[in-house]
């Protein structure tokens, strides 16, 4: 969520107003799929799936929440457009619908960057009786927020997945590869973008995205030039796509 740019339009009340209208649709999806909202604070949520009982499909529901918190994103947008036009729903806050009205009239949307990472996790309950919590003890969640802040640096909004989810999601999904556009304590993240479903009949999709993950392929075995050239032919095709832009820029700044 861009929050920072919201926050800036808002006062405190409206803020706090759509900020919890988001975070009461973006659980409820979580939830729906068995995740744990481990925290919260400003602009991220670090959920986990596959525990407190461990669970197989941990890497499936975490990626079908995701989804859904894209549509939920879409939902509250719709609202954004509406609202500011029709009369206040009963029960809505005066808060929340001028937060509505403020974000039209300055043509602001609501967009959520989401990393999923896959890995060992160390978790456990933490506190003391009077106050519990569940909680990630290690590290391993910071690389799953790398993998999202990967995608500020791509310029998309794009669901952002690890090596370790892609083995496990790869027949299931469209997916184009990033290479190691995240990094999480010196560690290089291998990074892959899932485009669509892979039941998607959009041809021209499907095509572009085996010449893409050709492209990336080519630029880890060294042939850059010969990327270049793929990357810029699929810009021409797919001209709003940022991520294009920026592998032909890096591509150009080494070259």
């Amino acid at each position: 969520m861009n929050v920072d740019e919201i926050r800036s339009l808002l006062n405190e009340n409206q803020f706090v107003a759509i900020l919890n209208h988001y975070f009461e649709l973006t659980f409820k999806e979580i939830l729906a799929f068995g995740g744990i909202i481990e925290s919260y604070e400003k602009n991220e949520i670090v959920a986990l799936f596959g525990a407190l009982i461990a669970d197989y499909n941990h890497c499936e529901n975490s990626l079908q929440a995701a989804f859904r918190i894209q549509k939920t994103d879409e939902k509250i947008n719709e609202e954004i457009r509406v609202y500011p036009s029709s009369p206040k729903i009963d029960g809505m806050s005066d808060d929340l619908y001028t937060a509505f009205f403020i974000l039209n009239h300055n043509n602001r949307k609501i967009a959520t960057r989401i990393g999923v990472y896959s890995g060992t996790v160390t978790s456990g309950c933490l506190g003391s009786h009077e106050k519990r919590a569940y909680r990630i003890i290690d590290d391993s969640w910071k690389k799953a927020v790398s993998i999202k802040d990967a995608s500020r640096v791509l310029g998309n909004f794009g669901v952002l997945i690890n090596e370790r989810v892609f083995e496990r999601v790869r027949d299931d999904f469209i997916i184009r590869k990033l290479g190691g556009v995240a990094e999480s304590d010196g560690e290089k993240l291998s990074v892959s973008e899932i485009l669509a479903d892979r039941s998607s009949d959009d041809e021209k999709l499907w095509n572009y995205a085996m010449y893409w993950n050709k492209a990336v392929a080519l630029l880890q075995v060294g042939e850059g030039q010969k990327a270049l050239g793929v990357f810029k032919k699929l810009a021409e095709g797919r001209s709003a796509d940022k991520v294009a832009a920026y592998f032909i820029k890096s591509i150009n700044e080494v070259e």
